[in-house]
């Protein structure tokens, strides 16, 4: 049997008003599945894993097998489903919606409120969401009996530690918020982040001091051998600079993952191919 692509894709996450919508399409032979998130559920389950239990439906029902192809939308709502696709060796990677599965979410949750009886000339398009979804909160003002359509967004409220992200620190040292010593660039780091007055907001801390065990894991490690000694480097990109590579002397490129760590307090940078014990033993 010929492997399939399969897009899922959500629409509706930024309305206050109706059910979000979750798609998962395959184009060739078409073939749509779509599901509803309730707008509020007695579960106790996050919106995150509501919308992965959904999606799983889906791929069941649809038989999708782990050689097919997914791409999946990169957004929030489905973080769980990302991390279960990878623990369950789909061969699955981000994707930016775009073309016949964006429409097809787009027009499921459509659906919705025309079903609710929202006047028909107004639609959507990919550059007036904003004003449109303002438009669906006067119409939802306009009578008491409309607010059964309202989102619980306390179901949709973030767990407190999924605000809070461990990952590599970037090339620019950092101040812990809580102990208030640097974080060296490179280091693990502990990345809060938070709305203050409409404006988002990020603050810093070292793994040890972070308020609550991170809800998120972006660190990448790799374990690498420095004259007999086990040492931990991280593995990230830099997005706007090139770095020195301690084994092959040529550039690491912006946006290149690569290896860092420290020794004796001094930061070295290597390319992923050419690190190798040999070279790395005898630098300079």
């Amino acid at each position: 049997m010929s492997t399939r692509t399969w897009y899922i894709e959500d629409a509706g996450g930024g309305c206050q008003a109706f059910s979000e919508v979750l798609v998962l399409v395959s184009p060739e032979p078409l073939e749509v599945y779509s599901a509803r998130i309730p707008l509020t559920w007695e579960e106790n389950l996050t919106w995150e894993q509501m919308a992965c239990k959904l999606v799983k439906e889906m791929l069941e029902k649809a038989g999708v097998s782990k050689e097919d192809n997914l791409l999946v939308c990169p957004g929030n709502i489905f973080n769980e489903l990302h991390a279960w696709l990878t623990a369950e060796g789909f061969n699955w990677k981000y994707h930016r919606m775009e073309g016949l599965p964006h429409q097809v979410a787009e027009e499921a949750f459509y659906q919705q409120l025309l079903e609710a009886g929202f006047p028909s000339y107004i639609r959507p398009s990919d550059h007036n969401y904003r004003l449109f979804y303002a438009f669906v909160d006067k119409w939802i003002e306009q009578d008491p009996e409309r607010k059964k359509y309202l989102k619980d967004r306390s179901r949709r409220l973030k767990p407190p530690e999924q605000h809070y992200t461990l990952r590599a620190n970037g090339n620019r040292p950092a101040v812990c918020q809580e102990c208030k010593e640097i974080i060296r660039p490179f280091e693990a780091v502990v990345e809060y982040r938070f709305k203050k007055n409409s404006h988002r907001c990020r603050v810093y801390f070292h793994p040890a001091c972070s308020p609550l065990p991170p809800g998120k894991n972006r660190l990448e490690t790799a374990t690498i051998n420095i004259k007999g000694q086990q040492i931990t480097a991280t593995l990230r990109s830099c997005a706007s600079q090139e770095l020195p590579c301690c084994c092959c002397r040529q550039p690491i490129r912006a946006g290149e993952k690569s290896l860092h760590w420290y020794e004796n307090d001094r930061l070295y940078h290597c390319h992923l191919n050419c690190y190798s014990e040999s070279c790395s033993n005898n630098r300079n």
